[in-house]
């Protein structure tokens, strides 16, 4: 099986299992293991190896920077994904390292053709996507004026793909009728034009044992074929079908052949097949009415891949661009050296659904902006992102921002790693700790928010967790927009630079809930916060006491609220809470602050 992303994932176990480092099973360790069991149970397993006229058999291959990988699929109608045969990889060996990367692309797609050979057979039909429209200069047969690998290296990259290109090519045999002005034909599939010339033959003998002529007069321009006829038939016979000790070339047909002349006298002529007009005479004016019959209207060689490769660049470039329009993906790619036309950029373009689902997003203003937060209340909705930092002498390299909906009030956490295990903790320490247990939750499609881990989590805990369209920036504005402010004015306490960052994360982030301006408040200052003691604290809405964020009544008149999660009901009309530092107390009904009206 193969499992995407394998090393980033067991990363964190790698770190606890060299010999040179101390055992420390910690969070990421635990959360390292549970996703690599859950992707290996949801991975794709390697095969088996299907067949049958629908199965499509299609090579990926590339060539990077260190050395050359290919994967080998099988795709049936109705399968997006499709099912993959195998995963290889392999670096540079001696002067490939020099190749241009026009030869290091053909030379991975020569070797993914021989690997995919072993596993599929030779017979089968092989699509070569996506990037490999460079191909073309196989199918030249020409070397070009810049390279480096040799002449003779060439020749064999040449003879493989295009042989095994050809191995789905289309055939046709025709025969004509002076006498009657008429042709026939029969068409196939996976072989050369030497078939199609043992296939004519039947035709003709077909068509004279139909309408048992005495004798078949037949006219041809291969010299194969008048040869056989002539004599090669019965020296094959004698030997048994065998030439120099090797079975000959379409034995089984030439033995059909064999049987059918000695039952019909044939008369075989050869004539050229090219002449000029001023020496054609009747048979080479037959010759070319023949020749028009037998003509395939599709290319022989089957370039399906090469259409393919190029849209799936089309798309490839779509998407790594950002799914920007036709004109930008365009010169997106220029810049990149790869070549796309704008008919494939277009095509892509309108069959994306990603593309779709924004252009919808922004006819439906209200689904995306400002209207959807009315119906919520302070701490009942978060939208949530990572911002990745320099690395820090204690690992750290990323905060998870966490912002109010309806204040924009902002909350942040440091860790090394953008894991699921660090959002959940990061979101059970600063947010349902501090602000309750949300309704919804916002992020984008990353690993670490879309994964089992949090869907399990965010289920447990009555959370709606929803993620956003890719690439349409409204629907994560007040996330994104904090993310800024928050770069900002870390930059800012650095002297110009993040130095220290971990040490200003706390300042930076009052700083940015206590923005405002002459027209607009901050956060600090919104409604929903109300002053205890000079202190800002959130009104709780609750639709009920359990898990929610509670204040608890101080003793005294002088005493300070104290903040708390009501975790159990008590014995009467009294409540489990859990304050803020940890430590357990039954509290009344009464001493609890539930009402939107307290201040």
């Amino acid at each position: 099986m193969h499992i995407p992303e394998y090393s980033q994932i067991v990363s964190p176990l790698y770190l606890v299992t060299r010999k040179k480092n101390n055992f420390h099973w910690g969070p990421e360790q635990q959360q390292a293991f549970a996703q690599i069991k859950q992707e290996i149970a949801h991975a794709v397993a390697l095969g088996p190896v299907r067949t049958g006229p629908d199965v499509k058999n299609v090579l990926y291959s590339a060539a990077g920077n260190n050395g050359l990988s290919w994967s080998l699929w099988q795709k049936v109608p109705g399968e997006t994904r499709g099912r993959p045969l195998g995963f290889w990889s392999r670096s540079y060996r001696g002067s490939e390292a020099n190749y241009t990367p026009t030869e290091k692309e053909i030379l991975a797609a020569y070797e993914g053709v021989q690997a995919a050979s072993e596993v599929v057979g030779t017979e089968t039909q092989l699509l070569l996507a996506p990037r490999l429209p460079v191909l073309g200069w196989m199918f030249k047969g020409k070397v070009p004026s810049t390279h480096h690998a040799t002449d003779t290296t060439w020749s064999k990259w040449i003879a493989l793909i295009t042989q095994r290109a050809r191995a789905n090519r289309k055939w046709k045999a025709a025969v004509w009728s002076p006498t009657r002005r008429v042709a026939q034909a029969t068409e196939g599939q996976g072989g050369s034009s030497q078939v199609a010339e043992l296939k004519a033959i039947h035709l003709a003998l077909d068509i004279a044992e139909r309408e048992k002529w005495p004798r078949l007069y037949l006219y041809t321009d291969s010299w194969m074929v008048a040869n056989a006829l002539w004599g090669w038939l019965n020296r094959w016979k004698k030997a048994n079908w065998q030439r120099r000790g090797k079975p000959i070339w379409a034995a089984e047909i030439w033995q059909d052949i064999a049987a059918r002349v000695e039952k019909l006298t044939v008369k075989v002529r050869h004539m050229d097949a090219h002449v000029s007009k001023s020496r054609a005479n009747e048979e080479h004016h037959n010759n070319e009415q023949v020749d028009k019959a037998a003509k395939v209207k599709v290319s022989q060689v089957n370039l399906d891949w090469q259409h393919k490769g190029e849209v799936f660049l089309a798309r490839w470039a779509h998407d790594a661009s950002g799914h920007q329009g036709r004109d930008a993906t365009y010169r997106w790619a220029r810049d990149r050296g790869v070549d796309l036309t704008m008919d494939n950029i277009s095509q892509v373009i309108h069959n994306c659904e990603t593309c779709a689902a924004i252009k919808q997003a922004k006819r439906v203003k209200p689904l995306w902006y400002g209207g959807r937060w009315l119906k919520y209340r302070y701490g009942e909705a978060w939208q949530i992102d990572y911002i990745t930092l320099p690395q820090t002498r204690q690992g750290k390299r990323y905060v998870l921002t966490m912002v109010e909906a309806t204040t924009g009030w902002l909350e942040t956490y440091p860790v090394p790693h953008a894991t699921a295990r660090n959002t959940i903790l990061g979101l059970e320490k600063q947010v349902l700790w501090r602000h309750g247990t949300p309704e919804r939750i916002e992020s984008d499609n990353g690993t670490h928010f879309k994964n089992g881990l949090i869907n399990t989590w965010a289920r447990e805990h009555g959370i709606e967790w929803i993620y956003h369209i890719p690439y349409h920036a409204p629907a994560a504005g007040k996330v994104e927009r904090c993310n800024g402010l928050l770069k900002t004015t870390l930059k800012a306490l650095g002297g110009g630079t993040f130095k220290n960052w971990e040490l200003n994360l706390a300042q930076a982030t009052w700083m940015v809930n206590t923005r405002g301006s002459i027209n607009r408040a901050g956060p600090a200052q919104s409604e929903p916060l109300h002053t205890v003691d000079g202190d800002k604290v959130p009104v709780v809405h609750m639709k009920g006491i359990l898990g929610k964020t509670v204040w608890i009544n101080p003793t005294s008149s002088k005493g300070r609220p104290i903040c708390g999660i009501v975790f159990a009901q008590g014995p009467g009309s009294t409540w489990w809470v859990m304050q803020k530092d940890g430590e357990t107390r039954c509290v009344p009904q009464g001493d609890l602050i539930l009402s939107e009206n307290w201040v």
